[in-house]
């Protein structure tokens, strides 16, 4: 394996997943182990103190009945005891000055030399146990101290000793026997932690395999869902839902590059055909300045057509928003005076109705050719003698702005579809208006930039009513 393999699977989130289970289940076994190594030895000391306590209460029973450290039953206990194959007890007996009357095992108890400070600790209390190490042996004894009253006063100090060698070697065996098995409980520990991490990652596997397949091409396909209700399943529906939107990102495009192309290559083609029949054979100076005035109106049309293609690609791209508290009846009664005179050409009644003192967070720019788009397609398709109103309607959170018109109208099955790009309800009859089918988007946009809504009722010759609902300022 080269070495950029070896980096490639040190990189795996299976082996990662894998070594740091491994590295956890090794200290958690090793914290157990532990505590039951602690737990093992203070049990068996217990229990050890139990033998030293009971044998030596034994001794002090008969002590205070005979008064004679070498009474016959007292030797015959302590040979009896000295005898046991496991933990043999040996015995010592001192006066309370702490000078021996008594020794069962002298060699034992030479290497143990007595402690005043012991006999002091001692004195008053039921006994004292202590672990005695000596460096001339090899295990540790245990013994236990202990006075035996008389008439209020210490008669006898009486100590119990054993070896601890055999409670070793039981903790030694304990300690054999965790490391034999060890590399087995570790070997598991891992081989569970790589099935658990194989078993966890094989629906990222598949997700992964899903995603690689999915392009430009088949956008309609999804990733599978386990249906287990866990963050996997979170994810893959959060990567199905970003599919879902770059499809439809796609399908937009795809449609507006269609449209455009279409609006674009209709004023085009009239433009070359017209030129190309003017200079086919010789015109007077009249037809060829016919032809251009003709060429110009079509080209301020591409124009504006352009621009709103521009808007709207640079719309889609970033926020062009600039918000600042703006007074929006005032922009209203702006415009009205603006269109005011060109409403009265066409016998219009333009008029305000409603309006107060209401300010929203809003791009002047932008909300003045909201309404200005609104306002002139309202004059545009609104025949002679008609009427515009412009009403605000405001309330403690939004302030409405309708734009109410008497003219054609829409049919109904054309109102879901107005704010789509280069969408007409009557494709003649907006490009003789001027029309570029892009206004209505904007507006759309516009509002939503300013986290508002517009919608649109409409009756076919009678009229209809634009209402832009934005967020209003409380505080103004």
């Amino acid at each position: 394996m080269s070495s950029k393999q070896r980096i490639k699977f040190y990189r795996r989130l299976d082996f990662r997943l894998t070594f740091w289970y491994s590295c956890a289940f090794l200290f958690t076994t090793l914290i157990i182990c532990t505590f039951l190594y602690v737990r093992m030895r203070h049990n068996l000391l217990k229990g050890i103190d139990r033998f030293l306590f009971d044998d030596g209460r034994e001794v002090a029973a008969i002590l205070l009945k005979s008064d004679n450290p070498h009474n016959e039953e007292i030797m015959e206990l302590i040979k009896e005891t000295a005898t046991r194959r496991f933990y043999p007890l040996h015995f010592r007996i001192m006066d309370s000055e702490g000078n021996e009357q008594f020794v069962s095992k002298r060699k034992i108890f030479n290497s143990i030399p007595l402690r005043k400070d012991l006999l002091k600790k001692t004195t008053g209390k039921k006994g004292i146990t202590e672990t005695v190490y000596h460096p001339q042996r090899k295990h540790p004894h245990r013994i236990y101290t202990f006075p035996i009253y008389q008439e209020g006063k210490i008669k006898y100090i009486v100590q119990v000793a054993t070896t601890l060698k055999f409670m070793n070697k039981s903790l030694r065996n304990f300690r054999s026997n965790i490391a034999q098995a060890f590399p087995l409980v570790l070997l598991l520990g891992a081989l569970g932690g790589w099935l658990l991490g194989r078993g966890s990652l094989k629906p990222i596997g598949e997700v992964t395999r899903t995603a690689r397949r999915i392009t430009a091409s088949n956008l309609t396909e999804r990733i599978a869902l386990n249906h287990t209700g866990d963050e996997l399943d979170e994810l893959i529906m959060t990567i199905n839902d970003m599919i879902s939107r770059i499809e439809d990102a796609f399908k937009r495009i795809a449609q507006f590059t269609a449209d455009a192309s279409h609006e674009l290559r209709t004023p085009l083609c009239s433009m070359k055909g017209e030129i190309e029949v003017t200079l086919s054979q010789e015109r007077d100076t009249e037809e060829y300045k016919k032809t251009l005035i003709n060429c110009g109106e079509r080209l301020e049309k591409l124009v504006k057509m352009l621009n709103g293609l521009l808007f709207l690609a640079r719309a889609d791209g970033r926020s062009m928003v600039n918000t600042v508290p703006l007074p929006l009846d005032e922009l209203l009664i702006n415009l009205s005076e603006f269109f005011d005179p060109l409403a009265r050409q066409k016998n219009i009644t333009l008029s305000l109705e409603r309006m107060e003192d209401t300010f929203v967070m809003g791009d002047k720019t932008l909300l003045q050719q909201l309404f200005t788009n609104l306002i002139d397609n309202a004059i545009k398709y609104t025949p002679e003698g008609g009427k515009i109103i412009l009403r605000m309607n405001v309330d403690h959170e939004m302030v409405e702005v309708s734009v109410r018109d008497t003219g054609i109208g829409i049919p109904e099955e054309d109102l879901p579809h107005i704010f789509k790009r280069f969408y007409r309800v009557d494709q003649s009859r907006s490009r003789e208006a001027g029309g570029s089918g892009l206004g209505l988007s904007i507006c759309h946009f516009i509002v939503e930039a300013h986290h508002g809504q517009i919608k649109v009722e409409s009756e076919v010759n009678r009229g209809s009513v634009f209402s832009v609902c934005l967020p209003k300022i409380s505080n103004h």
